[in-house]
């Protein structure tokens, strides 16, 4: 019989550590044994080889293809103590599942993604890497190009000299320098969470950081962190507090502030209207500009184009009214962004006389409508429950701004000096945006002593400012704010010698519900009732959030008068804040010859109450507050 002949091809598999029998058998007429034993040291890495049988044939799935080599092998210096490794991704027909990484000759880790970070190491040493990466069968890729890498230097950074300056408000300034280049930045916050940093500087010996943005006075803590090298560390910890919101004082003057007219003038305009002109020396029947004024300011009022607005500058000189020539301004502007605004060239250098001619001086029946800067008196008397007025302005849209004006000497028997409300044929509309401020006011109805008519200033606008007004020798109410007034907001004026200084309420034609009243850094002094609220309950009311904060009520019979609905109550008692009240003597220069300025000595000085945006940023005679 013959003997059979064996053909023998092979099969490479890879393993760590295996121990693998294979016996074969096979023969058609004897059987044949093949018994192979092998045994791989740790970490060979190679295969080993079988022999397969003419007849056999590899297993079906078996994947024997190989990733590619990792490419773009980086290397960056981290610190004294770590570089770090980045490649681009092997590719494989099944799917890469490991990268093996080797520093100089020897694997130091290994990694599903493509990057390595390696630490734990020696400073200013030199080191060699490349990747291998492997698939799920165990096929390992061609080596990586190598890369290599020196750490950096060991260096030791120190922090010195650091100074605090120029803490403001809401900013600090911080300096120090290192004893090496480094870039720095501070981290700071309100503890030691140190929440907040500022952006690193420049490399360099000497650093200057100024911080911004911060609370006024608040402790803010911070350290500094300072880098070189590879190297960062965090250098002490420091605090400083930054300077608190300085008081403005109460009343409508700083100390040291000169009566009389603003100390610039004049205020700021709006820009892109037209210039119309008017003059003592002019005729009514000129163009109206500069080189051709008008004479009268009635006319101006009437012969400006309809809707747009227009800057009217009124020449100084003496504008004697007659019953033909009364202010009377129509509907014009349209537009609060767009005004028509009368300006005194001069503030109070042109003056205006009623002459006993006009009930209402200056009737403004339009809204959007400025007046600065004017002398007015000479109101026609109209008795008991006149209407008549110096300026009236009651256009239905509102938008006033009524300021820098002296209005004076009107005898009883009219309505109110000043009368702001926004009406439509005899209904309150509820408009807003009416401002009355910088205005001096004396002598009106002085001696009558009466709360119906004759007031200084009458508000039934729908929100609005108040504020710098001084109005002294009064014989009815300084300010009262009645029907549909609310969302009044009245700071730094002072009401000496009146009947009552300031009426707040709703009531009558057109009261609200919960109209809100602030009243802050007033001054109130030697008047029969100081401040007082009266409201028509249950139809009106005054809302519980309204305030009264930092007033100075001195010399008056009843400095804190509530009346709802001919009951007595109190402030407090209806909910409403009273606080910070000042009851001593304000210490007027000279009240006498109407200087009303503070003395450097008065309790008034600095005791004020910041309530942006209403608290006024100058006094009444333009000086800028604290």
């Amino acid at each position: 019989m013959p003997t059979p002949r064996v053909s023998v091809q092979t099969i490479s598999l890879k393993a760590g550590r295996v121990g693998i029998l294979l016996s074969l058998l096979r023969t058609c007429a004897v059987g044949i044994l093949f018994a192979l034993s092998v045994f791989l040291l740790p970490g060979a890495g190679s295969g080993i080889i079988f022999p397969l049988l003419s007849n056999e044939k590899a297993q079906p799935g078996t994947d024997t293809t190989l990733p590619t080599a990792p490419t773009n092998l980086k290397a960056s210096v981290i610190s004294s103590s770590q570089i770090n490794l980045t490649w681009t991704a092997s590719t494989d027909n099944v799917g890469v599942t490991n990268y093996k990484v080797f520093r100089n000759g020897v694997q130091v880790g290994q990694n599903l993604n493509p990057s390595f970070n390696n630490t734990g190491l020696t400073a200013n040493t030199t080191y060699t890497y490349y990747v291998i990466a492997y698939d799920a069968a165990g096929n390992a890729s061609p080596k990586s190009a190598s890369v290599s890498a020196t750490t950096a230097g060991s260096v030791t950074i120190t922090v010195s000299n650091v100074a605090v300056s120029n803490v403001a408000i809401s900013s600090a300034t911080i300096a120090f320098t290192t004893n090496v280049t480094a870039s720095t930045d501070i981290l700071y916050g309100t503890n030691d969470s140190y929440n907040n940093s500022d952006p690193a500087d420049a490399a360099s010996l000497n650093h200057t950081h100024v911080l911004t943005g911060l609370t006024p006075g608040t402790v803010y803590n911070f350290k500094i962190s300072a880098y070189a090298s590879g190297v960062r560390i965090y250098a002490g910890s420091y605090s400083f507090t930054t300077l608190s919101v300085p008081s403005p004082s109460i009343g409508a003057y700083e100390p040291g502030s000169l009566t009389g007219i603003r100390v610039s003038w004049p205020p700021p305009l709006p820009s892109g209207l037209t210039q119309y002109y008017v003059s003592p020396n002019g005729s009514d029947a000129n163009s109206g500009s500069q080189s051709s004024p008008w004479l009268t300011i009635n006319h101006a009022a009437w012969t400006i184009p309809s809707g747009a607005g227009a800057i009217i500058h009124v020449a100084p000189g003496n504008y004697n009214l007659t019953s033909a020539t009364c202010i009377v301004v129509p509907q014009r502007a349209v537009s609060a962004s767009a005004p028509v605004v009368f300006l005194s060239d001069t503030q109070w250098g042109a003056k205006v006389n009623g002459g006993g001619n006009c009930l209402l001086v200056w009737d403004v029946s339009g809204s959007y409508v400025d007046v600065y800067g004017f002398d007015i008196t000479g109101t026609l008397t109209g008795g008991t429950g006149s209407t008549g007025a110096a300026i009236n302005a009651t256009g239905q849209y509102g938008n006033y701004d009524i300021a820098y004006n002296r209005i004076h000497d009107l005898a009883p028997g009219i309505g109110a000096a000043v009368d702001i409300g926004p009406s439509n044929g005899g209904t309150y509309t509820g408009a807003g945006g009416c401002n009355f401020h910088d205005n001096t006011m004396f002598n009106l109805a002085y001696g009558s002593r009466h709360s119906f008519g004759d007031y200084a200033l009458y508000y039934s606008c729908g929100g609005g400012n108040v504020y710098n007004n001084l109005m002294y020798r009064l014989g009815s109410i300084g300010l009262h704010g009645w029907h549909l007034s609310t969302n009044l907001h009245v700071h730094n004026n002072i009401v000496y010698d009146a009947y009552i200084g300031m009426s707040f309420g709703d009531g009558g034609s057109g009261g609200v519900k919960d109209a809100y009243f602030d009243a802050t850094n007033n001054i109130v002094a030697h008047c029969y009732f100081g401040i007082q609220i009266v409201v028509d309950y249950p139809t009106s009311t005054i809302s519980t959030a309204s305030v009264f904060r930092n007033n100075n009520v001195f010399d008056n019979k009843s400095n804190w008068y509530y009346n709802k609905n001919g009951s007595n109550s109190t402030f407090q008692a209806e909910g409403i804040e009273v606080s910070g009240t000042v009851t001593s003597d304000p210490q007027f220069v000279s009240p006498s010859t109407g200087n009303f300025v503070i003395k450097s000595t008065s309790p008034d000085v600095r005791a004020g109450r910041v309530a942006n945006p209403f608290t006024p940023a100058k006094d009444l005679a333009g000086n800028t507050r604290p």
